[in-house]
């Protein structure tokens, strides 16, 4: 985040975020380059009969594969990058959810069919 935007008539929460991107190639803002505003919504319940108005992002972090052995982690979008350097480094990296249905690879079909292909393939037909 950049910049926060607030409007003169209302302080106490941000009429946008500016949020920076490094490979952004959207529609340019006028403020800054390769950046995007955040704009809040209302989130309306219906059992408290109430709403709440918030900013739509949320804190995330990253690891790489080599950081993320020993731990377990919720939930995980996997990008193994243009090269695996090795097949087992991916194998420890899907080990380290509970659940399949908690990871998302990325990029996910082409990248799979290379990996089918590669030399070092001996449990994939398994």
């Amino acid at each position: 985040m950049v910049q926060l935007i607030f409007d003169k008539t209302n302080t106490n929460l941000p009429t946008a975020l500016l949020v920076e991107f490094d490979n952004y190639n959207g529609t340019q803002d006028d403020l800054r380059y390769n950046s995007i505003p955040i704009n809040p919504f209302n989130a309306f319940f219906h059992n408290a009969n109430s709403y709440r108005t918030q900013h739509p992002i949320r804190l995330a972090y990253t690891l790489t594969i080599l950081k993320s052995q020993g731990q377990t982690i919720d939930k995980a979008v996997i990008d193994s990058g243009k090269k695996v350097q090795s097949l087992g480094l991916t194998f420890a990296t899907l080990t380290r959810l509970k659940h399949f249905k908690d990871f998302l690879i990325m990029p996910s079909l082409e990248r799979l069919e290379k990996l089918s292909r590669s030399k070092s393939k001996l449990r994939l037909e398994e």
